[in-house]
């Protein structure tokens, strides 16, 4: 046999190569695509004067309060940082398309106001002695909780005499009282309405630390609808409700799971398991992104394989709320008085 016969004809070397050629390419393929996720851009927006608390995006535009000494900001950020309101305390606020709504308190009590997005033509709804959180509007109607103390000779821990929390609405004309619960909430937040249906969340004052849902129709008593341990996420989607809850497999109370129902059946599901627990639900997209848990990090929710996984951020940076352009973030290492507050994008 000579030399020749033991070396690959041309044909069978070419067709080498050109395979070769192609698992290269789909190497690379797989390495672009795992990088083109794990690409990220951080951009800096603005200096704040505090960590930016309860952020939230409406339109594109960024909500959050920033708590100084002195005095508490409600902060609009479109491209500039503008301090729309200020007052000795901001409680809650709400961000739609078309309105702005906020709770704030100074030495003479509590006042709910609403304003256009960009905080012009601001009106005062409502006046209270009695504190007032977990405000909500869209623009045409506006939702808060007013906190009402026990009477002072009864027991405070029977639900009957105990703290009561009251649902008022603003219809755009006047406010009117449309329910009264049972229970004092130490955190209370309107999520929402569906199909006139007003959802609210609150975390009890008294007793078991549990977190209670309740539905509130037009001209019907007050239904609750779940209970949970320990203070979770909820949020509205479409006509779901979705909730962060302790984790049905896990024996920690450090992992949690996403849960959701279905407001046309009643119909609860366990969409995901195995979360990192203590997080704040944001939408991202089709996804949900939990942030600030115990973990320090943004989870992106997988429904699919009914679990999640960290989403990559740089060392410097925390991620602190979610919208559909990406992560809001501070700098870990801060200088009092100034924090840098950036936006992470994924490309």
């Amino acid at each position: 046999m000579s030399d020749d016969t033991s070396l690959p004809s041309g044909k069978k070397r070419l067709g080498q190569i050109l395979w070769i050629a192609v698992l290269l390419a789909g190497a690379a393929g797989v390495v672009y695509a795992y990088l083109r996720w794990t690409w990220v851009e951080v951009q800096p927006l603005c200096v704040a004067t505090a960590v930016p608390e309860r952020p939230r995006s409406a339109g594109g535009v960024w909500y959050w309060i920033e708590p100084t000494p002195r005095e508490c900001l409600l902060v609009r950020f479109d491209g500039k940082r503008t301090a729309l309101a200020r007052s000795p305390r901001i409680a809650a606020y709400w961000p739609s398309s078309k309105a702005l709504a906020w709770i704030a308190a100074d030495g003479k009590g509590w006042q709910v106001h609403r304003a256009s997005p960009d905080g012009s033509g601001a009106t005062t709804l409502f006046r209270s002695d009695h504190p007032l959180d977990g405000i909500w509007t869209d623009g045409m109607t506006t939702a808060w909780l007013e906190k009402l103390p026990p009477p002072k000779t009864t027991a405070r821990f029977l639900p009957p005499i105990g703290p009561r929390t009251v649902v008022w609405m603003h219809d755009g004309r006047t406010s009117r009282k449309v329910a009264v619960l049972q229970e004092g909430f130490a955190q209370g937040q309107v999520v929402g309405a569906v199909r006139d249906t007003l959802y609210v969340a609150g975390s009890r004052e008294d007793g078991i630390g549990v977190t209670v849902v309740y539905a509130i129709a037009h001209n019907s008593p007050p239904q609750r609808l779940l209970s949970e341990y320990g203070t979770i996420s909820v949020a509205l989607h479409g006509e779901e409700l979705v909730w962060t809850a302790p984790s049905r497999e896990s024996n920690t109370l450090l992992t949690a799971c996403l849960r959701t129902m279905d407001l046309r059946n009643g119909v609860i599901r366990t969409a995901a398991e195995w979360l990192p627990a203590g997080g704040v639900l944001y939408r991202r997209g089709a996804d949900w992104i939990l942030c600030t848990g115990l973990t320090e990090t943004a989870w992106q929710v997988d429904e699919v394989q009914k679990g999640g996984h960290p989403l990559s951020v740089p060392d410097d940076q925390w991620p602190i709320a979610a919208d559909e352009h990406g992560l809001l973030a501070v700098q870990r290492q801060k200088t009092p008085g100034r924090v840098m507050v950036s936006r992470i994008l994924y490309r």
